[in-house]
């Protein structure tokens, strides 16, 4: 993470039971990531997501951004985690 400077991981949430519940294999490498020291780890639920999108909408089509098709969503939960955070959102809610 310290390469690529990295110091904030958002990660998307998952519901544990029903038709779009994430895998084992996902839930541990969540964990894992949560456990690197030094990097501050984020949920966002999809319904907060999908809420700061609506609110301040992504300026450009996607596809004029040069990211592949399956970085959509990262893309889309890294946008509006950026606008929860610049509009004060996390901060009420902390």
């Amino acid at each position: 993470m310290t390469d690529y400077q990295i110091d904030t991981v958002i990660i998307r949430e998952r519901p544990t039971k029903g038709k779009f519940a994430g895998g084992a294999i996902g839930f541990k490498m969540e964990a894992a990531i949560e456990l690197i020291d030094g990097v501050d780890v984020r949920l966002i639920t999809p319904v907060d997501i999908k809420a700061a999108v609506k609110k301040n909408p992504i300026p450009v089509p996607f596809e004029e951004t040069g990211l592949k098709v399956m970085q959509e969503a990262a893309f889309t939960t890294a946008y509006a985690y950026l606008m929860r955070r610049h509009y004060g959102v996390d901060a009420e809610q902390e």
